[in-house]
This record gives C-alpha cells, sequence and structure tokens, in this order.
C-alpha cells in the first residue's frame, strides 16, 4: 500500500497523521476576522427551521443594498450573449 500512494496520502489515510499548517502558506495568515459574518439573522430567523434551500440568497446577507439592483432586474438579464 506504501508504495502505491504518495507519502502524504499514505500519512494521513494510513498513518491516521493530522497536517500541520506551513507557517508560510496562505491559510496560515488566516484570523477570525477574515471571514465574512455579515449575516442577517433576523432573515435567517424568518425562515424557521422548514426553508427551502433556494431561499438562501443575497437576502441573507446583512450588506445587501436592495436599492442597487432590484429582483426584477435580474429575471430580465438575458441568459446567453448569442456569441
Amino acid at each position: 500500500m506504501k508504495r502505491d500512494l504518495t507519502p502524504l496520502t499514505f500519512q494521513t489515510s494510513i498513518m491516521c497523521r493530522k497536517i500541520g499548517i506551513a507557517r508560510d502558506g496562505f491559510y496560515s495568515s488566516m484570523k477570525e476576522d477574515h471571514k465574512y459574518n455579515d449575516s442577517d439573522f433576523g432573515y435567517l430567523d424568518n425562515l424557521g427551521y422548514d426553508f427551502q434551500p433556494d431561499a438562501l440568497d443575497c437576502r441573507a446577507d446583512r450588506d445587501l443594498a436592495p436599492t442597487v439592483l432590484s429582483a426584477s432586474a435580474w429575471t430580465t438579464m438575458p441568459t446567453s450573449t448569442g456569441l
């Protein structure tokens, strides 16, 4: 098995070893404040537990500016450029 897998795959899959984060990698510089956390919890709470998955759209974002582009503008936009 060891000869068929890459060393990293063998260590993680077979030996159950965790991968450390490289100190100079991209994710090592990620902090809690780098994550998006501007959800509109009022909208999400109004959905309740029995919601349809398509209800989770941009309305769940608190920083949504609904006057910039209305929903009707999205429906009238062409789906193909015809090129």
